[in-house]
């Protein structure tokens, strides 16, 4: 009888130690998942930021560009106010149109970072 204790004692320390390799692979896919969902936080951060940066700067030419012909046309005595008037429409509405690409962008960016913490297993 005192030779079936230690073999039962072996089966166990073998349960116990693929169960422990179990948990220390467990443990090394979930640094690995916070690795990269970590990663690809920083990546929505990087594209977040550039399309920001992008949409003020594109606004900029866009205004720049939009208000040359009106330039000319206000010079005309003629039609200065309705000119006046049809640039002040044409800014409000290009303003309005790069504020809803950067609403949208951050809407964006919103809804992919829960995406992306519902991957976590922190």
């Amino acid at each position: 009888m005192a030779e079936a204790k230690p073999q039962a004692t072996q089966k166990n320390s073998k349960v116990g130690k693929q169960g422990g390799s179990k948990m220390a692979t467990e443990k090394k896919d979930d640094k690995l998942i916070n690795e990269a969902v970590e990663d690809i936080k920083h990546v929505q951060d990087v594209v977040e930021s550039a399309i920001e940066k992008s949409s003020k700067s594109i606004e900029e030419v866009h205004l720049a560009i939009s208000r040359l012909p009106l330039k000319y046309l206000g010079k005309v005595k003629k039609i200065k106010e309705t000119t006046k008037d049809v640039e002040e429409v044409q800014e409000k509405l290009i303003g309005h149109i790069y504020d809803l690409i950067r609403s949208v962008n951050t809407k964006l960016s919103d809804v992919s970072k829960d995406v992306v913490n519902l991957a976590s297993t922190d």
